[in-house]
């Protein structure tokens, strides 16, 4: 890796591809000595792409955080189903419920890697950024 991949990668790439892009350079499956040398690959970036990179993890995290809204998604399902079990057979309304639901489950389960490397990342330059203040 070098520093033009990542100050491309964090300028560049969509929210998707910039959460893959960090799993793949800090994730889990790399090795300890991949992480350092990946972490002093950010130390060389500018400060410029150090706060443009903050500010995109923030967006990031906003973009997926499912806790704002979630409770009026429910809501509007119920409101859904109720609808439904007027007009279909209950046992279809229990598939549609059952459908749904796991598949906003699955979607959430999804995104949440991508919030998560999000935060990880965020703090990641939050820290290298204070390490290049200077003292006073």
């Amino acid at each position: 890796m070098t520093v033009k991949k990542f100050k491309v990668a964090i300028m560049k790439k969509g929210n998707k591809d910039l959460g893959n892009f960090i799993y793949e350079n800090f994730g889990e499956k790399r090795s300890a000595n991949e992480k350092t040398n990946n972490l002093q690959i950010l130390k060389m970036l500018p400060n410029d792409v150090l706060i443009f990179g903050i500010a995109r993890m923030e967006q990031i995290e906003t973009d997926y955080d499912h806790s704002k809204y979630f409770p009026s998604l429910i809501a509007i399902l119920g409101i859904m189903f109720g609808i439904y079990k007027l007009v279909l057979n209950e046992y279809w309304v229990f598939y549609l419920g059952t459908g749904a639901s796991l598949f906003l489950l699955w979607s959430m389960k999804k995104e949440r890697r991508i919030r998560a490397g999000a935060v990880y990342f965020r703090s990641l330059l939050i820290q290298i950024k204070d390490l290049k203040k200077p003292l006073k």
